[in-house]
């Protein structure tokens, strides 16, 4: 298991968020970005939390999980600031 995939990453006020299968995108005060996550990751949206866990099991899938989670995180900062 992912120490970093593990954590949910909170959306702040402010921020809107939409989750269309593997795609992620962020709107703010500061503008608008998104992000396409690799096959073996999936998102979910709820009480304001973004949970991003893995597909599949298998080693690839436990290293996107843990490089996954920051860029999304990243993509939710860059739009709030």
């Amino acid at each position: 298991m992912s120490r970093i995939g593990r954590h949910p990453i909170s959306v702040p006020a402010g921020v809107q968020v939409q989750i269309q299968g593997s795609n992620v995108s962020a709107k703010g005060p500061k503008g608008q970005l998104a992000l396409t996550l690799v096959d073996e990751i999936g998102a979910s949206l709820a009480d304001g939390k973004i949970s991003i866990k893995p597909n599949v099991d298998t080693r690839r899938g436990r290293k996107m999980w843990g490089m996954q989670r920051p860029l999304v995180d990243n993509l939710v900062a860059r739009v709030r600031k």
